[in-house]
């Protein structure tokens, strides 16, 4: 039995925050750099999550949001 018919028509919401906070000094660089870094690591994060929960038979919505200060 996969995890979807053991949650039982149950829908799983996660939701989780993750800050990376590179080392301080120097300049202060431009947000497109990080933009697109934090874009690059998170596709690759909803890639992997998806394609383990789709494996066990579950829809897959993502959602995003990025913020870069």
């Amino acid at each position: 039995m996969n995890l979807a018919a053991r949650a039982r028509g149950r829908i799983i919401h996660q939701s989780f925050d993750v800050t990376m906070i590179p080392p301080q000094g120097g300049e202060l660089g431009d947000t497109d750099a990080a933009w697109d870094i934090g874009q690059g690591l998170m596709r690759e994060a909803m890639a992997l999550l998806k394609a383990a929960a789709e494996k066990e038979g579950f829809e897959v919505q993502i959602e995003v949001m990025q913020v870069v200060y």
